[in-house]
């Protein structure tokens, strides 16, 4: 029986919003545009670059526009991707440990994907099955493709998608996998319960829990041979 879990990255894995806001203010700077702030860029996160420069640009923008802003954030976005990202607390050791108990784990989001792979490389190291972001020819979330793309590829009989966002639960429903909703990224709580995930959970602990139930398992923390 081979598991996977997926995880999005941005608000589930890593806190990447103080970055993701400079370079959205960077780029709204660059186009003569009013700057936002730190919980509009939060609100605009989810469905990828360009719906995140379109949201902070409001209404009336146009198409030019749009790709003159998207320059000016990846250039800033591409020097200054990991200046204030972390990990969030307890993550790695929940990657961790799913892995030592024979658990694949990988990445599907709708983040810039050399800018994905970097930052899952630089925080965790060579550790996940793959890691998808925002690439040519495969569909964004909530669109499925990614997903059953990754699950046919690992040759997974069970997977769970693991997220913070409504688009991270829609993914999951129309890929017909259950999903883990985080609390702790960018969505709220209420939007989370709204979107009717599997479960929500507060902590890395809760999220081990949740995968055990999920997929039937009892996880073993290695480092200590202790149930987790």
């Amino acid at each position: 029986m081979k598991r996977l879990v997926i995880f999005d990255l941005d608000g589930t894995l890593l806190d990447t919003l103080g970055d993701l806001c400079d370079a959205t203010n960077f780029a709204l700077a660059g186009v003569g545009k009013p700057l936002i702030s730190i919980d509009d860029v939060r609100r605009f996160i989810g469905n990828g670059t360009k719906k995140l420069i379109e949201r902070a640009l409001g209404e009336g923008f146009d198409e030019q526009t749009v790709a003159d802003c998207t320059v000016f954030f990846t250039q800033h976005y591409g020097e200054h991707y990991n200046d204030k990202t972390y990990a969030y607390d307890g993550i790695k050791h929940c990657v961790d440990c799913l892995i030592d108990n024979g658990i694949a784990v990988g990445v599907v989001t709708n983040k810039l994907d050399a800018m994905s792979k970097k930052l899952c490389a630089e925080h965790f190291g060579d550790v996940f099955f793959g890691v998808v972001g925002d690439v040519a020819g495969l569909a964004r979330k909530p669109d499925p493709q990614k997903v059953l793309k990754m699950i046919a590829d690992a040759e997974a009989d069970e997977c769970i998608i693991v997220g913070d966002s409504t688009v991270d639960v829609q993914t999951a429903k129309n890929a017909r996998v259950p999903c883990i909703a985080v609390s702790w990224g960018f969505n709220t709580r209420r939007a989370l319960e709204e979107s009717c995930p599997d479960v929500i959970v507060d902590t890395a602990e809760e999220l081990m829990s949740a995968v055990e139930k999920l997929l039937n398992v009892k996880l073993v923390d290695k480092s200590t041979n202790i149930e987790v």
